[in-house]
């Protein structure tokens, strides 16, 4: 229960220090961006370059993380392979059985957005598998 309340005072304040520490990871991930464009500064190479020591840290965005680390290549492929197997997903077979299969998916990548790191690129990975699967054939699930 503190927890929640916890949550519920970080969105009447906005500006404690949770929400500006978020802040200042988008801010250098975008510096670090900007020094490492194309190959990042390698996997796990984001808390290098925040701190100045190896630690783990990460920018709060899947997306900020993968171009911070792995450059903008791995940008354009991560959203290649998402194009291509959202693509490869029978949406004229979709049924109710996969629409809770949809919002699970959905549910992941937001939160990918929001507090992800790349560990979350295999949830979403997992669940692209599941819709995958589940478009090809109707689930029987009772």
């Amino acid at each position: 229960f503190d927890r929640l309340l916890g949550r519920l005072d970080k969105l009447a304040n906005p500006f404690v220090e949770d929400t500006t520490m978020r802040i200042t990871h988008f801010e250098h991930a975008f510096e670090t961006i900007s020094n490492y464009p194309l190959f990042g500064c390698g996997i796990g190479g984001y808390g290098k370059t925040l701190y100045g020591y190896d630690v783990y840290a990460y920018p709060h965005n899947v997306l900020l993380e993968i171009t911070a680390e792995l450059g903008v290549f791995a940008l354009f492929s991560v959203f290649g392979f998402l194009f291509i197997s959202i693509r490869k997903i029978k949406f004229s077979k979709l049924n109710s059985d996969n629409h809770l299969i949809w919002l699970i998916f959905i549910f992941f990548v937001v939160n990918g957005m929001k507090s992800g790191g790349l560990d979350t690129l295999r949830i979403i990975t997992c669940w692209i598998g599941i819709l995958l699967v589940s478009s090809k054939q109707k689930l029987k699930i009772r």
